[in-house]
């Protein structure tokens, strides 16, 4: 999830509502020309990959994904095998 949950200021893909962020990865950078994030997706049923290049007012690319576990390999895929990777843990609840 995203801070205070939801979908990281990303419209569902084909999802027609209820979209969450089920992990988060960023590449540590700070500046919006070579930030990158990774997200894996879900509304419980449809699964997929949204990489956002270039921070907020960058561009994205989905990946529609058959579930959970093929989301993550190519999560892994984008991430390649650089140890920069930060995976961005949502909020503790209050």
């Amino acid at each position: 999830m995203c801070a205070g949950g939801g979908t990281c200021g990303f419209p569902g893909h084909l999802y027609g509502g209820g979209v969450m962020v089920q992990r988060h990865w960023w590449n540590g950078s700070t500046t919006t020309r070579s930030r990158r994030d990774v997200f894996i997706r879900s509304d419980g049923r449809r699964w997929d990959v949204l990489v956002r290049i270039g921070g907020a007012p960058g561009r994205s690319r989905v990946q529609d994904c058959p579930s959970g576990s093929a989301a993550a390999i190519v999560a892994g895929a984008w991430r390649g095998s650089e140890h920069t990777w930060r995976e961005v843990q949502p909020p503790l609840p209050v």
